[in-house]
């Protein structure tokens, strides 16, 4: 009698291991503290007759600590201004100290506290490996093996910066500060990729509806605008020696305009528009630069109603027929236009318009919930464009139907 043995071994592996704590310093620092490591491996199983046999494992760990500090520049301020004696604030005279204190304490309400964020990342990859690494390696405290080459390996850096203020009620104003430094090792050669978002900042208005003549047509209306400048240069590193290769420098209007109003009558508008300009310089060789552009827009009108009574049909010989429903029908049509440019300047054969492609999409659209039964139709009506190569042109029309059914 021939005896029949059953094995199995582990192809692969995913873990994930996250630590944080809190700690609230008098509520004038609240430092949190966090760890966080993203492990896999995996054993191929070639597709071989006999003997079941796997390959060599390769694996790869990413580790990142982080720390964030919420500053309590509310608290800190609000304590400053109780300071003083609040029964004799109607004497203060304007700029003495105490008329200060009493401005501060007023300006604390329109402050939102700053948060400042640093945070490091090593990881690493190793192939054809002839045994799994050890826990240190797997938790990502070690990750990087001692005499043995990695198949791939980065590094980051990051600084993050966020606050704000409220000038008005119905005002709030952000700025942003964010910056990296990524390293990657690739053929003994360190890569290198820098980047820094400044100025960022961002300003909402919820205040529409409340102008004279739009206060009859909204019953609420929010406008928000919001520009940055993104800088990221590549680079790497030879004999220890950085050389720039490229420079991008983006300016984005994100959103340039972004309006979310709600009619009286209960129909909803929403329209956005986004602005970036981008201009790439090239250190190496020809050292030619490419501006790009790209600018996109969308309109959405939605309206959701239900008709209890019935709606007649306005057909002949079909006016007597009525359609009636409870639940809401939701009535959408969204228009959306994008427009994207690219330039060559500087290049061997001059001044050079690379690509100017405009698309449009119409999209009317009807969804309906039954209860148990939820279904809805789109329409798509669209259009691309492209004027320096017009095989790139195209009509886009079609119909898109998804029925749900919930048991």
């Amino acid at each position: 009698m021939e005896a029949f043995r059953s094995t199995s071994r582990e192809s692969s592996r995913n873990q994930t291991i996250s630590l944080s704590q809190d700690v609230n310093l008098f509520d004038y620092l609240r430092p949190r503290f966090s760890y966080d490591a993203q492990y896999a491996a995996s054993r191929l199983a070639p597709h071989t007759v006999g003997e079941d046999t796997l390959g060599l494992p390769r694996f790869s760990v990413t580790g990142t600590r982080r720390i964030s500090v919420q500053v309590g520049l509310v608290h800190a301020v609000r304590s400053l201004a109780r300071l003083r004696d609040e029964r004799l604030d109607e004497e203060a005279e304007p700029g003495s100290p105490r008329w200060l204190l009493v401005k501060l304490e007023r300006w604390a309400d329109m402050i939102t506290d700053p948060t400042v964020t640093y945070s490091t990342s090593e990881g690493s990859e190793y192939r054809d490996m002839p045994a799994l690494p050890g826990w240190r390696y797997q938790t990502g405290l070690e990750p990087v093996l001692d005499g043995v080459l990695p198949w791939d390996r980065s590094t980051n850096r990051s600084w993050q910066a966020s606050g704000g203020f409220r000038p008005v009620s119905t005002m709030s104003v952000r700025v942003e500060y964010s910056s990296s430094d990524t390293r990657n090792l690739y053929a003994s050669y360190w890569n290198r990729q820098k980047s820094m978002t400044w100025p960022a900042g961002s300003v909402t208005w919820s205040g529409l509806a409340s102008l004279a003549g739009l206060d009859r047509l909204l019953s609420t209306g929010t406008v928000t605008t919001g520009y940055r400048i993104e800088t990221t240069e590549s680079g790497r590193f030879e004999d220890e020696v950085y050389t720039p290769t490229t420079e991008t420098v983006s300016r984005r209007w994100s959103p340039l305009l972004s309006l979310n109003a709600t009619l009286e009558n209960d129909v909803q508008i929403t329209f956005s528009d986004n602005l970036t300009n981008s201009d790439t310089r090239n250190f190496t060789g020809t050292q030619a630069r490419t501006r790009s552009g790209s600018s996109s827009a969308q309109l959405k009108i939605q309206y959701a109603f239900s008709a209890p009574g019935g709606i007649a049909i306005p057909l002949p010989l079909l006016d007597r027929l009525r359609i009636s429903f409870r639940s809401d029908l939701t009535t959408s049509l969204t228009i959306t236009r994008t427009r994207t440019v690219s330039e060559l300047l500087g290049g061997l054969l001059g001044d050079q318009l690379q690509s100017d492609r405009e698309e449009w999409r119409i999209e009317p659209a009807l969804n309906y919930d039954f209860g148990t039964v939820t279904a809805g139709l789109t329409g798509i009506f669209g259009w691309k464009t492209d004027r320096v190569n017009s095989q790139y042109d195209q009509r886009d029309t079609g119909m898109n139907v998804w029925v749900t059914i919930n048991f």
